[in-house]
């Protein structure tokens, strides 16, 4: 699970399979069960791949699902078969069998709300709302599993609730639920000592509040995303704080500080010349040292875009974030 988690999916697939063979020899039939839950999910195709081998891959899927069933349905598992309904939700949805998929995951949602079972009362709502096209009926299933995560003390399933329904909330238009949202979702990070997730909120409240035009609050954010940086010795995060804060710096008038917050990025870049994120970041700060140089009439502006040409050339223009 955590190498298909990690994008590892041959690698991962090929465990699951393996534990697989060795739960079937050993006559484990609840461990089988629940493993080929966890395969059947392990084999949801990458969006780049061609809609044939995309149904082929949902379909072992279901299958796997199907098999699971039927085991927990042999020694009577409410609570195995409610979380093969849903993960049968899960699948059609992804493969664009909204009705089916829907029909699943309500069914499933009865079936724990009969057994009274928070968790899965949350995770079925989820994948409720992640399957409403993000649709404001998204916004009502979030609410209603973030209640059954709080209810069921669930921080880390609280989190990843806040996340979907703060990303719903800003496609939706609803700037300021979103910052709440991404707030809760910050302190439940720090709280659970998750430091991607700390970062990630951060920079999604910069974002929000700079379309906000918030920019004091852009300021504080920045300085929070940028001590956090500092004290875990990431680079990029550190580099990517310096650069947010020369953007709000240019939204302030404050020039000076812009131009110093770039070159601050642009010097951790250099002292990691061979990550390739920080390269990316580099022809970032190039490019926008370039604008403010060219604007304010100073020849420097030529070099850094020369800069931003030779890295546009090693990297490709599409990777270029500025």
């Amino acid at each position: 699970n955590a190498l298909v988690t990690a994008g590892q999916t041959e690698r991962g697939l090929d465990h699951l399979e393996q534990g697989e063979q060795v739960l079937a020899a050993a006559e484990d039939v609840h461990s089988l069960a629940r493993l080929r839950c966890r395969l059947a999910l392990a084999y949801v195709p990458p969006k780049s791949g061609t809609r044939q081998s995309r149904n082929d891959l949902f379909d072992k899927g279901l299958a796997k699902l199907g098999e699971s069933l039927a085991a927990h349905e042999a020694v009577r598992n409410k609570r195995g078969i409610a979380e093969c309904v849903m993960y049968q939700g899960v699948l059609h949805c992804r493969k664009g069998e909204q009705l089916k998929g829907f029909q699943k995951l309500r069914l499933a949602l009865d079936m724990f709300k009969e057994l009274q079972h928070k968790l899965g009362i949350g995770e079925a709502t989820l994948e409720m709302g992640h399957a409403s096209n993000d649709s404001p009926q998204g916004v009502i299933y979030y609410e209603q599993s973030l209640v059954a995560r709080r209810q069921s003390s669930d921080l880390a399933g609280e989190a990843v609730c806040l996340r979907s329904l703060a990303n719903l909330h800003a496609f939706l238009g609803n700037t300021r639920a979103a910052c709440k949202c991404w707030h809760d979702a910050l302190n439940l990070h720090r709280e659970l000592g998750d430091a991607g997730g700390v970062r990630s909120s951060l920079e999604h409240l910069c974002s929000l509040y700079s379309q906000l035009e918030d920019y004091n609050r852009v300021v504080d954010l920045v300085g929070q995303l940028r001590d956090s940086a500092v004290a875990r010795k990431d680079a990029d995060a550190e580099a990517q704080a310096l650069v947010l804060m020369g953007k709000c710096n240019i939204s302030l008038g404050n020039l000076t500080g812009a131009e110093g917050s770039f070159k601050l990025a642009l010097k951790i870049c250099q002292e990691h010349a061979e990550s390739e994120e920080l390269m990316v970041r580099a022809a970032e700060c190039h490019d926008k040292l370039a604008k403010l140089y060219l604007e304010q009439g100073r020849p420097e502006g030529r070099s850094h875009i020369e800069h931003v040409q030779k890295l546009r050339k090693k990297l490709g223009k599409d990777m270029l974030k500025g």
